[in-house]
């Protein structure tokens, strides 16, 4: 009997064994945060250009290729249109000066069975900052590729929302060499 109690009290007095460890699951990694794609302008729905910020007395002042300048100076604002005054010098030369209208709004449509002449590419670039009069520009980068036959031609343009029109530099390799074709060295806002 004293051998069974004791039995009894080894086994009792036994350490447990201890439950194998639940595995914890690992978090599942987060994707990274796609960017939102652009929507595209709906058909017949107006749209804002980049002349919609236009105000009576801006003046943009471009420098460009082969020795020219051009000074765009907005004369006059309504609902629907900035009306530029445009004077080009070339070496020198001044250009009698011309009235432009850019629409201030447009309204997509959608072309049926359109064909396009030339194939082309466009690409984003993000973003540069440009200092234009002191102030800095955040300008958006966009390169375009069009060929046409056995013609290519790439250009580079910079814009700002913060410039009517939205020009700030625009670079172009038609004569096979990226060249400096027009960029904004000058501009101060109307009232």
């Amino acid at each position: 009997r004293l051998i069974r109690r004791q039995r009894q009290m080894c086994i009792r007095d036994r350490p447990k064994p201890k439950p194998e460890p639940k595995p914890v699951p690992k978090p599942e990694p987060k994707p990274e945060p796609k960017p939102e794609p652009k929507p595209e302008p709906k058909v017949g729905a107006k749209q804002k250009t980049l002349w919609d910020i236009a105000k009576v007395g801006d003046v943009l002042k471009y420098s460009g290729a082969n020795n020219m300048t051009q000074t765009w100076e907005v004369t006059n604002v309504d609902d629907d249109n900035a009306y530029v005054k445009i004077t080009i010098e070339v070496s020198g030369q001044k250009m009698p000066p011309t009235e432009q209208k850019f629409p201030r709004y447009f309204t997509p449509t959608k072309a049926e069975g359109a064909k396009p002449k030339a194939d082309v590419e466009t690409k984003d670039l993000g973003t540069e900052t440009l200092e234009v009069s002191g102030k800095k520009l955040k300008c958006k980068v966009t390169q375009t590729t069009m060929k046409m036959g056995e013609r290519t031609i790439t250009s580079k343009v910079w814009t700002c929302d913060e410039v009517p029109g939205g020009m700030v530099k625009s670079m172009s390799d038609a004569m096979g060499s990226m060249q400096v074709s027009m960029e904004l060295v000058q501009f101060t806002r109307g009232g």
